[in-house]
């Protein structure tokens, strides 16, 4: 009887070990979904950009996936990989964006700045505010002046930076605080 009891006993342990070990997984993997969404919501993108290098693999959602993807590219300086992501997103998962379509499209203006990519960045602009004042909705002052601005820089030919045509020389001179001996 008491073999009978101490092997029910194990059964039961290694029932729990096995169960706690499944549920431990597929919590890790929905969670990575809840992490990834909490860092994008507190606006943490050190914290997405650890998350999603560590455990991107596990994401479920591929809309998330995208989303992550867009973020960390555009926060990180990369903008054309910022703006492929952008692109999928407007293309697949605008539903899925509701409200953040605008801001998006202001993130990928601003990535195509950054690449000097001037007119892309006005379109961008240009062609939201146009589609607000078509369905009579009011702007937002910010998309306005950014439009104006990328129209601006297009039209000069974006930054330059203008260097001397000769070298510079700056002087070093080394002077030695060695101790001497009184």
């Amino acid at each position: 009887m008491y073999h009978f009891c101490k092997a029910t006993s194990m059964k039961r342990i290694i029932s729990y070990v096995l169960l706690t070990f499944l549920f431990v997984n597929v919590s890790v993997a929905q969670s990575v979904d809840e992490r990834i969404g909490n860092a994008m919501n507190s606006e943490s993108w050190h914290q997405l950009r650890k998350i999603y290098a560590e455990e991107g693999a596990h994401i479920q959602s591929p809309f998330l996936k995208t989303l992550s993807c867009f973020f960390v590219a555009h926060f990180y300086n990369e903008p054309d990989s910022a703006m492929h992501y952008g692109g999928i997103l407007l293309e697949k998962y605008q539903g899925d964006l509701g409200g953040g379509v605008a801001n998006v499209l202001y993130l990928m203006s601003d990535d195509a700045a950054r690449l000097g990519l001037w007119n892309d960045a006005y379109q961008m602009m240009h062609a939201y505010n146009a589609a607000l004042a078509q369905a009579q909705v009011p702007a937002e002052p910010l998309f306005v002046a950014t439009e104006n601005q990328y129209a601006a820089l297009r039209d000069a030919g974006g930054f330059q930076v203008i260097k001397p045509a000769k070298e510079i020389r700056i002087p070093f001179s080394y002077s030695s605080f060695a101790s001497k001996k009184v």
